[in-house]
C-alpha cells in the first residue's frame, strides 16, 4: 500500500520528460551560432534523454527570429535535421529593410509652378462664372 501511494505521489509531483527536457534546454539561446550549430548544442546538452522531434522542433522554432520562424512554422513534416538546414539559408540571405528616402525637387517642376499657378487661377475664375 505504501509504495503504492508513494509511486502514485512521485508520478503526479515530478515533472515529466517533456517538462524535464524542456527545463534543461529552455534556458538556451541561438546567440550568434547558426541553427544547425544550435541544434547539435541542444543535442549535446540532452545527453543520453531521447528528444521526440516536435518537442525538438519547438524548442528550435521559439529560438529562431521572427521571420525564420514565419517561414518554418508551415514545414510541419521537416525532420529537425532538415529544418535548421532550411533556417542556415533563410538566415544567410540578408533582410530587406527599407529606409525612408527623401526626393529632391526637379528644377523643371519647380520652374513650371509659376505656370500652374496661373492655370488654376484662370480655371478658378472660370468656374466663378459659369457658377454666376
Amino acid at each position: 500500500m505504501y509504495e503504492k501511494l508513494k509511486n502514485q505521489l512521485i508520478n503526479r509531483l515530478s515533472l515529466s520528460e517533456e517538462q524535464r527536457v524542456r527545463k534543461l534546454l529552455g534556458r538556451e539561446k541561438l546567440g550568434d551560432r547558426k541553427p544547425s550549430q544550435f541544434l547539435r548544442h541542444l543535442r549535446s546538452l540532452a545527453g543520453d534523454i531521447k528528444i521526440k522531434h516536435t518537442l525538438l522542433r519547438s524548442l528550435l522554432l521559439q529560438r529562431l527570429p521572427p521571420h525564420v520562424q514565419a517561414i518554418l512554422q508551415r514545414q510541419s513534416t521537416l525532420e529537425p535535421d532538415q529544418m535548421t538546414d532550411m533556417a542556415d539559408r533563410i538566415m544567410e540571405v540578408p533582410l530587406l529593410t527599407s529606409k525612408p528616402s527623401v526626393n529632391s525637387i526637379d528644377p523643371i517642376v519647380a520652374s513650371a509652378s509659376p505656370r500652374v499657378s496661373v492655370t488654376l487661377e484662370s480655371l478658378a475664375e472660370r468656374v466663378e462664372d459659369l457658377a454666376k
